[in-house]
């Protein structure tokens, strides 16, 4: 599902158990067009250390791990909400209820 300033994705085991959450391509506008780090705010806590990668046909935040262990209620099928809050620098990841 789409949203004008971010993206619903629907969670797969792999997302969870590889601590990763791939952005379609017709998202990869909202984000970085390179490999750095992002300001991630989550209903945890600040992920200040979010990895986003970009290689080849994959884009993603990585180092999620922590944020799933926290979740460990979270299951594949589950959706996540990823909204821009300071284009290219800043994102809040939600839980879709």
């Amino acid at each position: 599902m789409l949203l004008i300033d971010g993206v619903i994705i629907t969670l797969r085991s792999y997302n969870i158990e590889q601590g990763y959450i791939q952005i379609p391509r017709d998202r990869w506008h909202l984000f970085p067009d390179h490999t750095t780090t992002l300001r991630l705010e989550t209903d945890r806590k600040d992920i200040s250390q979010a990895g986003f990668y970009v290689k080849g046909s994959h884009h993603g935040l990585s180092k999620m791990t922590p944020w799933f262990r926290a979740h460990h209620d979270l299951m594949p099928g589950d959706k996540v909400r990823i909204k821009v809050a300071e284009s290219m620098k800043r994102y809040r990841l939600e839980i879709v209820k």
